[in-house]
């Protein structure tokens, strides 16, 4: 079982991650549309509401369900993909880990989720990113990270 609510709040959001790519593709696009258009500050929220009236209304998308609590996750998946935007989402402590995780469902072991450092390595490693030292995610000189794609070769 989750240890607790954050935990089993990022395992269902990477299911559906790794389950509705197309919903991470819309929530890049629209946010860059955000910036484009000037704006320097945006909740994620409304990109979802967004990406929710897209899927429904304008594709016809038929019955198509985004918890809520996947925004937090997708505005740090923004911020760690990049971090020249880091600030363009505000985001907060997980209030979460404090509660008790919710009964009815299956139990995919999550390691290190429940802090903010083992939660951006797990975002990390879902957009196939790996930190580009052997530090802290957040160790450079102008406090922003660096990124390379991993190697997924078979050498």
């Amino acid at each position: 079982m989750d240890k607790n609510r954050a935990e089993q709040n990022f395992r269902r959001f990477k299911e559906f991650h790794e389950e509705n790519p197309h919903v991470w593709m819309l929530f890049e696009r629209y946010t860059f549309e955000l910036i484009n258009s000037g704006h320097s500050h945006y909740s994620s929220r409304t990109v979802i509401d967004r990406i929710r009236w897209h899927i429904d209304i304008d594709t016809n998308g038929g019955q198509f369900k985004i918890s809520n609590s996947h925004s937090v996750y997708y505005s740090r998946l923004f911020h760690i993909k990049y971090p020249i935007h880091a600030d363009f989402f505000s985001t907060r402590k997980l209030t979460t880990v404090n509660k008790p995780s919710l009964s009815g469902d299956g139990v995919i072991p999550i390691h290190e989720a429940e802090n903010e450092s083992g939660l951006n390595r797990q975002l990390l490693d879902l957009l196939g990113l790996s930190p580009h030292s052997t530090g802290s995610l957040f160790d450079n000189p102008v406090n922003q990270p660096v990124y390379r794609a991993k190697d997924h070769g078979d050498d």
